[in-house]
């Protein structure tokens, strides 16, 4: 069982798993099926709501890559309702209606 005290940023654990997930994304985006997806990793360190930031760099990276293409598609894991919320108000902003929720059953 794992204390939720070890599920504060800055732990050993929390900073583990940062490096886990750095080095996961650096081996999918090394692969070249992957050429042209982005992989982002946003550490516990960075200031701000996982969901925020999550939406934050999506939209960023529409604006500057001038992104309105049916072909460009978010799918974002998770079950939390600001999640799902911002999500949908995120396509509208995106000008899309291709950003997906996949919510982990219970």
């Amino acid at each position: 069982c794992v204390s939720s005290l070890t599920l504060t940023p800055g732990t050993k654990l929390m900073m583990d798993l940062e490096d886990a997930l750095v080095a996961y994304a650096r081996s999918k985006a090394s692969h070249p099926r992957n050429s042209r997806m982005r992989f982002v990793v946003s550490a516990a360190q960075t200031p701000g709501e996982g969901e925020v930031k999550l939406l934050g760099c999506m939209y960023d990276a529409s604006k500057r890559a001038g992104i309105r293409s049916v072909k460009t598609r978010h799918c974002m894991v998770g079950g939390d309702s600001d999640l799902i919320f911002m999500a949908l108000a995120m396509g509208t902003m995106m000008d899309t209606n291709d950003v997906h929720v996949l919510s982990p059953s219970p």
